[in-house]
C-alpha cells in the first residue's frame, strides 16, 4: 500500500511535533500546507523524508475567495498525464459536504464540470472552525479517472495534532504486496534448542554428502529446515515503518494530548458552551505542556555540557529533537588471512596493525635511512 498524507499544519514549527510523537502511521509522501517557513533552510527536517520541492505563496495578495475559473484552468492545464493535486482550497460547496457555497467553490465546480477530473472527497470534515468546532471539508484531493478506482481516501479525526485542519490520508492499492515468505520469521527466543540439536545430531551424517555439491547442500539445506521448523516456532514480521521520535516528549504530553481530543469531541458533539470553554482550557493547556517539556528538556541537556562535550554531538541533539535520528553505521565483515572478522573491534586492531606496516620505517632502504639520519643530524646541529 502506497500511501500520501496532506495537511495544512498551521506552522510545522509549531506542531510538527506532536505528529511526529502521535502519529500512527508513516505515509510515503508527506503534503505540508502553510508551514509559515520564509524559505527550504527553515524547513525542520523529518526523520526518513527529503523535501521534494518547497514553494512560498504570495500573502499578500486579495485572498483565497478571488480564485476565478482562469485560474484553475492556470493550474490544470500544467498537469500532464497521471496525477494527484491535494491541499488546502478553501473552497466551500455543498457538492462535496460543504453547509454552503461561496464564491470560490462555484467557480471550482464549474471547473470540474467539464473536465476528466475526479473529486476524491467524502464529504467529511477536514478543518475544525476555532469558534464553533463545526467540520468544513475544504481540504480538497483530486486525480484523473483512471486512478480514482485505486485510492481510497478518509480523514483522521482522532487529532488534528496542534492545527485546525486534520491530516488526510490517501492510499494506492497498486504497490506490491510482499510474499508469504517475507511475512515470517523465526522466533529465536522461544526456540527449544536442546531439541534442535539432538534432531541434527539424530538425522544429520556424513551418508548424506555426496559428490553432487547442489545436491548435498539442497540435502541437508532442507533437512535443517525441517527440523528447524519442528523446534523454532515463527512469528509475524513486524513490517510497520518505525515512526520518528522526538527524544524530549514524556508521557505528560501524551496524557494532555489525549484529554484535548477527549474534550474537542464532547464540544463537538453535545455543542454546549461550557463544553467548548473546557475543550479551549485544555487547548491552551496541552500547548503550554508540550512547550515546557521541550524547555525543559534542553535546559536539562545544556546543564550536562563541559569543556570536554563535542560540538557533533550538540548539533545531533538539536536534530534529534526535531525528529532526526541517526543510524548506526555496520561495517560489513573482514576477510583477512583467510578468516573472517564480525567484531568491530577487530576489525579496527587490524586496520591500526596494517597502518602501522605500512608507516613503519622498516619499509625504507637502507640508503634511505641513512640520509634521514644525516638530514636530521645537521638540522639539529
Amino acid at each position: 500500500m502506497f500511501s500520501i498524507v496532506h495537511w495544512n499544519c498551521r506552522g510545522i514549527h509549531n506542531n510538527a511535533a506532536e505528529y511526529i510523537a502521535m502519529s500512527q502511521i508513516k505515509p510515503d509522501i508527506i503534503c505540508f500546507q502553510e508551514t509559515w517557513c520564509k524559505n527550504e533552510q527553515d524547513h525542520p527536517h523529518v526523520m526518513g523524508y527529503k523535501i521534494a520541492d518547497f514553494s512560498v505563496r504570495n500573502t499578500k495578495s486579495h485572498g483565497a475567495s478571488d480564485t476565478k475559473l482562469p485560474q484553475y484552468n492556470n493550474i490544470f492545464d500544467q498537469i500532464e498525464g497521471k496525477f494527484l493535486l491535494c491541499g488546502d482550497f478553501n473552497a466551500h460547496h455543498t457538492m462535496w459536504g460543504g453547509k454552503h457555497t461561496d464564491t470560490k467553490g462555484r467557480e471550482l465546480f464549474s471547473f470540474l464540470e467539464y473536465k476528466d477530473i475526479v473529486l476524491l472527497n467524502d464529504g467529511t470534515g477536514t478543518r475544525c472552525n476555532p469558534s464553533t468546532l463545526e467540520l468544513a471539508p475544504i481540504d480538497l484531493s483530486f486525480c484523473n479517472s483512471s486512478l480514482a478506482s485505486k485510492i481510497t481516501w478518509s480523514v483522521d479525526l482522532t487529532s488534528s495534532y496542534g492545527s485546525d485542519h486534520h491530516v488526510v490520508n490517501i492510499n494506492f492499492s497498486h504497490k506490491q504486496i510482499l510474499t508469504d515468505d517475507s511475512e515470517s520469521v523465526y522466533n529465536y527466543k522461544k526456540a527449544d534448542w536442546e531439541a534442535f540439536s539432538s534432531k541434527c545430531n539424530e538425522h544429520l551424517s556424513p551418508d548424506m554428502i555426496s559428490d553432487n555439491i547442489e545436491e548435498t547442500c539442497s540435502r541437508l539445506t532442507n533437512k535443517i529446515l525441517q527440523i528447524a521448523g519442528e523446534c523454532i516456532p515463527v512469528k509475524l514480521k513486524n513490517n510497520k515503518p518505525k515512526k520518528p521520535q522526538v527524544p524530549w516528549w514524556t508521557p505528560e504530553c501524551t496524557k494532555s494530548v489525549k484529554e484535548r481530543n477527549i474534550c474537542k469531541n464532547r464540544a463537538q458533539h453535545t455543542g454546549f458552551g461550557t463544553d467548548f470553554t473546557i475543550y479551549r482550557e485544555k487547548e491552551r493547556a496541552c500547548r503550554k505542556t508540550i512547550k515546557a517539556a521541550q524547555a525543559m528538556y534542553w535546559e536539562s541537556y545544556c546543564n550536562s555540557l563541559n569543556n570536554d562535550s563535542k560540538l557533533s554531538d550538540v548539533w545531533k541533539k538539536v536534530k534529534s529533537m526535531l525528529g532526526k535520528t541517526f543510524k548506526k553505521l555496520n561495517l560489513p565483515t573482514l576477510l583477512y588471512n583467510n578468516t573472517k572478522y564480525e567484531c568491530t573491534q577487530d576489525k579496527a586492531d587490524i586496520l591500526a596493525t596494517n597502518y602501522a606496516q605500512v608507516s613503519s620505517d622498516d619499509n625504507y632502504s637502507d640508503n634511505f635511512k641513512k640520509s634521514e639520519t644525516r638530514y636530521r643530524t645537521k638540522g639539529v646541529q
